[in-house]
């Protein structure tokens, strides 16, 4: 019986390389060790991520209508408050990919969790339009960190698992405006803007305090 003592991979270059037998890819480890309760608890993480996301997205259309109203802003300015919290995502990407790359996913966005669950909550108490503006601005280039976790979580799951899993991250999106709506129902009638704004900075918190 010959032992094979060398195997012929691909790289990540395209080009064939010879490594030995017992020598194993990070993937090929993370294949052979499966899907377990490790993965069950990083989706939860991931998810309350995306919730937050969709919960910062869905808000915009309820806090809208009722500055208008309490600041006297025109239609455009309104319009602006949703636009600013884009261009803020649209800009932000580069800057947390490099910290990412720099300093590890999980840490980047232990940082943008802490970032958008101190400027969500500034946001609550702005005292003028002007500064809802401006936090909702940063708001908006936090939540540009967001994508990292996606792929935080596809280096950890096994290849046979990767594409449900990833695509199953799309029904924490759609609980979290779900939830939102739901906060807003309770919240909003009695409490106010401000107050809804604050708790809806729950699953950020949640994973920020839980983030092992």
């Amino acid at each position: 019986m010959i032992k094979q003592t060398h195997i012929e991979l691909l790289n990540i270059d395209g080009e064939l390389e010879t490594l030995p037998a017992d020598t194993y890819t990070v993937q090929q480890a993370v294949n052979l060790l499966g899907f377990g309760w490790f993965h069950v608890k990083l989706s939860l993480f991931v998810g309350l991520c995306w919730m937050a996301d969709s919960m910062e997205m869905t808000i915009l259309s309820i806090i809208g209508p009722t500055t208008q109203c309490e600041w006297n802003i025109s239609t455009y300015q309104k319009a602006f408050m949703t636009t600013i919290v884009f261009l803020g995502m649209i800009i932000s990407p580069s800057f947390w990919t490099q910290l990412s790359d720099r300093y590890g996913r999980k840490s980047a966005l232990t940082f943008c969790g802490v970032l958008l669950v101190l400027y969500s909550f500034l946001s609550s108490v702005a005292p003028t339009f002007t500064w809802l503006i401006i936090l909702r601005a940063l708001v908006g280039f936090s939540i540009g960190c967001i994508p990292q976790s996606v792929t935080l979580y596809a280096e950890f799951l096994p290849s046979k698992h990767k594409g449900k899993c990833v695509i199953l991250m799309d029904c924490f999106w759609a609980l979290g405006a779900c939830f939102e709506i739901a906060l807003a129902l309770a919240i909003y009638p009695n409490f106010g803007w401000r107050w809804l704004l604050g708790f809806s900075t729950a699953p950020l918190l949640l994973f920020t305090s839980l983030t092992p």
